[in-house]
């Protein structure tokens, strides 16, 4: 079961990637219906409210983390108990999360790919072009 819906999840991400590949606008598209052209500003960006859900959803992925990197602590405070999950569980969980936003994400795409964020572009009172990705 788990299989079925993991390669479900990348055929969905290929068509998503693909459909925003083709029609690159629609990224604007999507950022003007959380924009508020009179104020100028994205509303939810300087709710107290969302900035809480959003600081709350930031500690998500460390959460899920947390039961492989407690294994693996345990392990090695103790070497000779069993480990809690399979070792090829703990090392995919970790080795996933630091080659993906990690690695990938924090220091090869966002130093050195020079998109601005929707909130700097034109369309939305910034002062850079929009790029599409």
């Amino acid at each position: 079961m788990s299989r079925r819906f993991l390669l479900s999840f990348i055929a969905l991400s290929a068509v998503l990637g693909v459909l925003f590949a083709a029609f690159p606008l629609w990224d604007l598209e999507v950022a003007r219906l959380f924009f508020d052209p009179e104020r100028a500003k994205f509303p939810l960006s300087i709710s107290y409210e969302w900035n809480l859900v959003r600081q709350a959803a930031n500690w998500v992925p460390f959460l899920l983390l947390a039961p492989a990197l407690f294994a693996l602590l345990r392990k090695l405070v103790f070497p000779e108990q069993k480990m809690l999950i399979a070792p090829s569980v703990v090392i995919y969980l970790l080795g996933s999360f630091l080659l993906g936003p990690g690695v990938t994400s924090n220091l090869l795409l966002k130093e050195n790919w020079g998109r601005p964020r929707p909130i700097g572009v034109q369309q939305f009172a910034g002062t850079a072009d929009f790029q599409p990705w």
